[in-house]
């Protein structure tokens, strides 16, 4: 072989290989802009989440007087890793999912959103094909699994120290949102952020309290409890 040739080869699959090493597995997580809220959750080639929007904040109650959000739900695009396809479906609308899909950066820190439509919800989310709203960077370290909400009328919380799991003081109520960080047996590990203040908290529940896997299939079933 063309010695030239062979060289050039060569630097083109090192090259080739770099740019695959140099680029990191997407994970989930907490993507945010002026212009709303992803909570992203990736479990083997599933991705879930929920986008929320608020506004109009009253400081003397302490709540968002505007909040708008939609779930979606889809899978990962066989040969692209950062690439999802997903359908959004939003809660209380009797209307079929919108279609759209999910780009991660190569540094997996920020997302590109794109829907073939806006959601039936009457809002313009501004994150259409359209759109140039629509990149969202990462705001936490946390790994998000997937997203769930509850479907028990009170679902207990627990305290786990590492051997037993103990109720404590406290529940959470039906259709809640959550996002699953962790599992361990029966319970999952869930981060609950209130809509009235925006505080994270925590806890463990139990995992047959939640709806998980695609919202399109959520409230369709009787309560727990």
């Amino acid at each position: 072989m063309n010695i030239k040739l062979f060289k050039c080869l060569f630097v083109l699959l090192f090259f080739g290989i770099f740019q695959v090493l140099a680029q990191k597995k997407p994970i989930g997580g907490i993507f945010s802009s002026p212009f709303g809220e992803f909570t992203v959750g990736i479990k083997d080639h599933t991705i879930s989440g929920r986008y929320l929007y608020q506004d109009q904040y009253d400081k003397e109650t302490h709540v968002y007087l505007h909040q708008e959000y939609f779930y979606f739900y889809g899978k990962v695009t066989p040969g692209e890793d950062h690439h999802y396809d997903v359908l959004v479906t939003t809660i209380g609308f009797d209307e079929p999912p919108v279609r759209g899909m999910i780009d991660f950066s190569k540094n997996a820190d920020k997302i590109r959103v794109q829907l073939e439509k806006e959601p039936p919800t009457g809002v313009e989310f501004g994150i259409t094909l359209e759109s140039k709203n629509n990149v969202f960077s990462s705001t936490t370290s946390l790994k998000i699994i997937e997203i769930g909400v509850i479907k028990a009328k009170k679902a207990t919380l627990y305290d786990y120290d590492g051997t037993t799991f103990k109720p404590k003081k406290g529940y959470l109520v039906l259709a809640d949102d959550v996002a699953v960080i962790g599992t361990s047996g029966a319970y999952s590990k869930v981060l609950y952020k209130s809509p009235s203040t925006g505080k994270t908290t925590q806890y463990f529940v139990l995992t047959s309290d939640l709806y998980l896997g695609d919202p399109a299939l959520w409230f369709k079933k009787s309560t727990t409890k």
